[in-house]
C-alpha cells in the first residue's frame, strides 16, 4: 500500500521543491493534488523527476454540478473521467486473475467510475 500527501492541502503556498523535500524528511514518496488545471505542470513534472515522487490522484478541475453557465465544464469533465474505464479494467481483470481475494481500496477519482469497472470486470 502506498500513502500519499495531499500537496495543496498540507502545503499551501509552498513551493512543489520546498514541499517534497519536506515530505521526503518524511519517507513520503507519493502526492496528490487538487485543480491541476490551475498548476504549473511542466514545474510539478520537474520536481517530481528530481525528488522521485509519483502522483497517486489529482482533480483536473472543479466545478458546481447544479450551476447551469458551468454545465459544459460539467460535460467535459466527465468525458475525461470515462478515459479511465479502460485501464480499470485492465487492473480489475488483474486482480482477478492473480489476486481473486484481494481488498481493494480506491481513493482515487473519478471514484465511482472506477469501483463500478472494477465491479463489472
Amino acid at each position: 500500500m502506498r500513502f500519499s500527501l495531499n500537496l495543496p492541502g498540507l502545503f499551501p503556498g509552498l513551493s512543489p521543491e520546498e514541499a517534497f523535500r519536506i515530505m521526503q524528511q518524511y519517507r513520503f514518496d507519493t502526492l496528490e493534488t487538487w485543480m491541476l488545471a490551475d498548476a504549473d505542470v511542466p514545474a510539478l513534472r520537474s520536481a517530481m523527476e528530481t525528488f522521485g515522487m509519483k502522483l497517486s490522484a489529482f482533480c483536473p478541475s472543479f466545478f458546481i454540478l447544479n450551476d447551469p453557465d458551468r454545465r459544459g465544464e460539467y460535460e467535459a469533465a466527465l468525458i475525461r473521467a470515462l478515459r479511465t474505464v479502460p485501464m480499470y479494467e485492465v487492473i480489475g481483470r488483474a486482480i482477478r486473475d492473480y489476486a481473486p481475494r484481494a481488498w481493494v481500496l480506491n481513493y482515487t477519482n473519478p471514484m465511482t467510475i472506477c469501483v463500478k469497472t472494477l465491479y463489472d470486470v
